[in-house]
């Protein structure tokens, strides 16, 4: 655990069991609950804290979206146009570009599930980790899912 101002937030009876760091947040699993945590700044120091107990929690899940569906159809069309005449190759270029553009718009992300609180879509966004290969994520994601049971 790199945040020292975080130690301020724990309860008296509270543990750190483990951490790991995505988009500039640290995630933080303890004995009681999970922490998200971003302090800003060193003179101004301004934090972001947000918590979640394992009763809100009913689970930690891999999500992997696919390739942007209409930009794979736009850019299959335009390449199959830009094929098919001389006058009209810059197409092919574009089409090419659509589906590059249309594989990069895959995520992976593990996403925390749960009734009430991770309903609404701004929440759910709000507990999402980004990183999915990171040793210390996997670590992470896997304390957590021990603590669940």
């Amino acid at each position: 655990m790199s945040s020292e101002g975080l130690l301020n937030h724990l309860l008296r009876d509270e543990n750190v069991l483990g951490s790991c760091l995505d988009g500039g947040y640290e995630f933080i699993v303890t004995n009681k609950r999970v922490l998200k945590y971003k302090q800003k700044g060193s003179v101004f120091s301004t934090e972001v804290l947000h918590d979640l107990s394992y009763r809100e929690i009913t689970s930690l899940t891999l999500m992997k979206t696919g390739w942007s569906l209409k930009a794979a159809i736009i850019g299959t069309i335009l390449i199959i146009i830009g094929l098919s005449s001389e006058d009209l190759r810059l197409l092919l270029l574009f089409g090419i570009l659509a589906l590059i553009y249309s594989y990069l718009q895959q995520k992976n992300y593990f996403q925390f599930k749960g009734p009430g609180l991770l309903a609404s879509t701004s929440e759910s966004e709000i507990w999402r980790i980004n990183t999915v290969k990171a040793t210390d994520v996997q670590s992470f994601v896997r304390i957590v899912r021990d603590n669940l049971i």
